[in-house]
């Protein structure tokens, strides 16, 4: 890896019901050659009617986001993340060495709540929340030290 370090992976401010990814080209490249990815993720609540709860699906990608092909890429979840109306902090650490002898089967937003599937990662990152409800005074971030 040539520029092992800390890196963002964004800081969205949570409102409305949707999906909330970086625009395409926005994600964290340039992992060629990382072992690991040690990630933070962050939910600070302020208030929310509606019966706001969400998902956030750190995700990586094998094939460059599939660069000039689907606009959407080719994204794959390795950690899922749950929440609703109490702030929280999550961190996981993967790596790139952690063998996977039993087929995973790649999932974009689907991977089941509160869990990580380590042995996967590619060469970038990026951050997905989907929210349901409505959020005020609320975010959602995410940062990395990749090695």
């Amino acid at each position: 890896m040539d520029s092992p370090g800390f890196f963002t992976l964004g800081d969205f401010a949570i409102t409305t019901a949707r999906t909330y990814a970086p625009d395409e080209g926005d994600e964290l490249t340039g992992l060629d050659g990382a072992v690991s990815a040690t990630v933070r993720l962050a939910f600070g609540y302020g208030t929310g009617t509606g019966s706001p709860s969400g998902n956030a699906y750190l995700q990586t990608s094998l094939d460059q986001a599939n660069e000039g092909g689907a606009p959407s890429g080719s994204w794959i979840d390795i950690a899922c993340v749950t929440f609703d109306t109490a702030s929280k902090v999550w961190v996981f650490n993967f790596s790139a060495l952690t063998p996977k002898t039993s087929p995973v089967t790649p999932s974009d937003g689907a991977l089941a709540g509160d869990t990580a599937i380590d042995g996967i990662l590619g060469d970038r990152l990026r951050l997905k929340v989907v929210t349901l409800g409505t959020y005020a005074n609320t975010s959602f971030s995410g940062s990395v030290v990749v090695r």
